[in-house]
């Protein structure tokens, strides 16, 4: 925010400076309700339309808009592949890299563009790439909590069955010694009597 103020300030034009401040007001507020609200998956891709709409404002806006505006795309990009699920989070990136490169192509140079582009093309491949991992490194983990869980419960009951089969030896053998005491003694009453 800061570094495009002062672009807006190079300019020495209080519209310039009007708008930049505006814009980066408007994505601040929309970042905030994306962070501290729960929104419905509708409203967070209208949210981030709009936060793209106003990164390409800044296109325009600053006198050398191109230099700071593709940073909220990546920005944007990273966010969205964070939030979303892996077929829309490549849609967003091409949305938004496909922004970047046609801003780019009317605001810059062509060579400029096409090697800012490529870069920025880089950057997102690699941004995808990290939230990829770590979405299946989240999904390996809920897996192997799920896993555990079933473990400990598994020998809980195996905990509980070995204590019901000592039980139940415990009692057979009492059983068996109390068969034996009173065949025993059975048998010297018997003899006895006899």
């Amino acid at each position: 925010f800061m570094i495009a103020v002062m672009f807006a300030l190079r300019a020495d034009n209080p519209i310039t400076l009007g708008a930049t401040v505006g814009i980066f007001v408007a994505f601040t507020v929309i970042e905030t309700i994306l962070m501290l609200v729960t929104v419905p998956l509708w409203g967070r891709r209208a949210l981030y339309a709009v936060q793209g709409l106003l990164a390409g404002a800044l296109f325009f806006v600053l006198p050398n808009g191109n230099a700071i505006a593709p940073v909220l795309f990546v920005l944007l990009a990273a966010q969205a592949f964070f939030s979303f699920d892996p077929p829309e989070q490549i849609g967003w990136g091409i949305a938004y890299l496909a922004s970047i490169f046609v801003l780019l192509f009317i605001t810059a140079p062509t060579l400029e563009a096409v090697l800012g582009g490529m870069i920025y093309a880089g950057i997102f491949a690699f941004l995808w790439a990290v939230a990829r991992a770590l979405q299946r490194e989240r999904i390996a983990r809920a897996e192997s909590q799920r896993l555990a869980a079933e473990l400990e419960n598994a020998n809980a009951q195996l905990r509980e069955y070995a204590a019901r089969a000592q039980a139940l030896a415990v009692a057979q053998e009492r059983t068996r010694m109390a068969r034996e005491i009173h065949d025993s003694l059975g048998h010297h009453l018997t003899v006895l009597s006899v």
